[in-house]
């Protein structure tokens, strides 16, 4: 404050002050110079605020991001480490199962892998929350697009179903403007299209258009579909798809994940059935 006042600087801190009984407080100054009618600095005006309720609120704030890191690590950590160990046995097992036992052993997997996902889910949303202003970052969407894609092939051959995904191999290669997370968009929409779905035969095609400034990537998938009245409705938090066992966390994540990246999500209709999840993000020019 001392080099402002010299340099006949605007200024604005914070202090810790003491009232007249003693009582700690906190204190923000802020001080600004006035000029003469020549142009010339002359005097200074000074303001003072009780900030102390806001800094009571910052601390608290501060201690409820670290018990979020806590269980951040807890949930990606612990959690899913042991759902990956029943995986993996659960894979080993799956060439000996009885035929009469096929339905039950399918339904086991399908609890472990979602709740796997759904670890993944929770990580990511506090990774959110606990961010005010994330930094972007260039991001290919093939890359990670196509990852995804081949994480749905392997974690769901346990299934009954039969599952096709078509046009990973045809994506554009293509930056947008995003976070490492940026495959939790893709990751869950691609679950979503297999665990909403109640087909034998399971298609999703995924797709990217490459437009001026942004690029759309669509997932369809020939599920039952979405009415108009819901479209929208489907990406709040703890929503669930039309008889959905889901916890509704993973599209209310692909909604908040989108907004912070500047973009938007949404929802079309697939002939003859199904959905169309389509996102919409900042494209990085070279």
């Amino acid at each position: 404050m001392r080099r402002a006042v010299d340099n006949w600087d605007p200024v604005t801190v914070e202090v810790r002050n003491y009232r007249r009984n003693g009582e700690k407080f906190w204190n923000q100054v802020t001080i600004a110079p006035l000029y003469d009618e020549d142009g010339e600095p002359s005097h200074y005006v000074g303001f003072q605020q009780d900030v102390t309720d806001r800094k009571r609120a910052e601390r608290n704030l501060e201690t409820e991001r670290d018990r979020l890191a806590l269980l951040n690590q807890i949930v990606r950590h612990d959690i899913r480490n042991d759902m990956s160990v029943a995986l993996g046995w659960g894979g080993e097992l799956a060439d000996r199962i009885a035929a009469e036992d096929e339905d039950a052993f399918e339904r086991i997997m399908t609890a472990a892998t979602h709740t796997k996902e759904l670890t993944e889910a929770v990580g990511d949303l506090i990774d959110i929350l606990g961010t005010a202003d994330p930094e972007l970052e260039a991001v290919p969407v093939d890359r990670v697009l196509r990852t995804e894609v081949d994480r749905v092939r392997s974690n769901f051959d346990y299934r009954s179903q039969s599952i096709t995904v078509r046009g990973d191999d045809d994506l554009p290669t293509e930056a947008v403007l995003a976070t490492s997370i940026l495959s939790s968009v893709f990751g869950n929409l691609l679950d979503n299209a297999v665990f909403h779905n109640d087909k034998a035969d399971i298609e999703i095609q995924v797709g990217a258009d490459v437009r001026d400034d942004t690029v759309v990537v669509r997932i369809a998938d020939n599920g039952p579909g979405i009415p108009d009245a819901r479209k929208r409705e489907v990406f709040g938090r703890g929503e669930k798809g039309l008889e959905s066992p889901g916890s509704g966390l993973g599209l209310y994540l692909v909604d908040n994940l989108v907004d912070t990246y500047g973009g938007s999500v949404w929802i079309e209709d697939n002939e003859p059935t199904g959905a169309v999840f389509c996102v919409e993000l900042r494209r990085v020019k070279d």
